[in-house]
């Protein structure tokens, strides 16, 4: 039996099952935009699905240091990207994600941080590799450099 709670955003939360809890970084910039006293440097799109930050500068430097530790706007911009959500208009700072919505807050809730892509690094089994400082150096391998000077070109 699952112990269901009642948020205060009406999404049901199960204790033995992932939280509908939205990341901090997503509530945090709804409620940037969703401020109406601000609706002159950042504010709903026209039909409510997207959001256009008017004045980058005056939002960098007014509004960003509010909500978070730092005043970058491309760390903003950063941030959003891993979220999923998309420069929609090429001359403005107009984002949209499907899940970001005037008036649905509860749909925060699905969006989700995209996977960094890990490296995928092989160990060469055939050609253990070391280091110049004689310790084992894992996973890279360093192809071996050859130097021929030209005393050595003839007795080799």
């Amino acid at each position: 039996m699952a112990l269901m709670l009642d948020n205060c955003e009406g999404v049901l939360l199960s204790l033995d099952s992932h939280k509908a809890i939205p990341a901090p970084f997503l509530t945090k910039t709804y409620q940037l935009v969703d401020d109406p006293t601000t609706d002159h440097i950042v504010s709903w799109g026209e039909d409510d699905t997207t959001f256009v930050v008017w004045r980058p500068p005056e939002f960098a430097r007014d509004l960003l240091p509010n909500y978070f530790k730092h005043n970058n706007f491309s760390s903003f911009v950063r941030q959003l990207n891993t979220y999923g959500f998309r420069k929609i208009v090429p001359d403005r700072w107009e984002f949209a994600n499907e899940f970001f919505r005037k008036g649905e807050k509860h749909l925060l809730c699905e969006i989700h941080r995209r996977k960094t892509a890990q490296p995928q690094v092989t160990v060469n089994q055939h050609h253990q590799s070391y280091s110049p400082l004689g310790l084992n150096a894992g996973f890279y391998h360093y192809p071996a450099r050859v130097s021929i000077s030209p005393s050595d070109s003839d007795d080799n």
